[in-house]
């Protein structure tokens, strides 16, 4: 049966065929969940932006615009986003995250910015990008990295 469905994949070489065939049953959480992340002038100045980004595509999230800040994409990104960056408070964020291993102990000198809902990210997405200043890409690896 699998070298069948594989036959007609290559008759059709339909990647996206495939991709949603295994990995986008009804009834899975929307994955295009998208969240701001702004890489505060601290954090730019102290060169620290490539780091933060690798952070970010390491968790499997896709960046999906850049104007000197970022827009992240993926499930549960929001939450997740939080999470990875830490306490607001540069002295209660615990180590491994952007703001306890890069934050100096001023609450306003933590590094970034993280969205802190879908609702507080998609109305910051809006003050930021026009529609079309976002790419909406297929990243190859995203079938894997998604945690559903």
């Amino acid at each position: 049966r699998n070298i069948s469905v594989i036959r007609f994949l290559k008759r059709r070489s339909c990647e996206r065929l495939l991709s949603s065939l295994l990995f986008i049953p009804s009834g899975v959480p929307d994955v295009r969940e998208r969240t701001l992340i702004a890489v505060k002038p601290d954090g730019v100045h102290r060169r620290l932006v490539g780091q933060i980004i690798q952070r970010f595509e390491q968790r499997g999230f896709k960046l999906v615009g850049l104007k000197m800040l970022k827009v992240w994409e993926g499930h549960k990104v929001v939450q997740a986003s939080r999470v990875m960056v830490g306490h607001t408070n540069p002295a209660e964020a615990q180590a491994g995250t952007v703001r306890g291993d890069f934050s100096v102990l001023i609450i306003y000198r933590n590094v970034v910015h993280a969205s802190d809902s879908l609702e507080g990210a998609q109305r910051e997405i809006q003050l930021w990008f026009t529609g079309k200043e976002l790419v909406n890409w297929d990243c190859c690896d995203q079938s894997f990295t998604c945690e559903l």
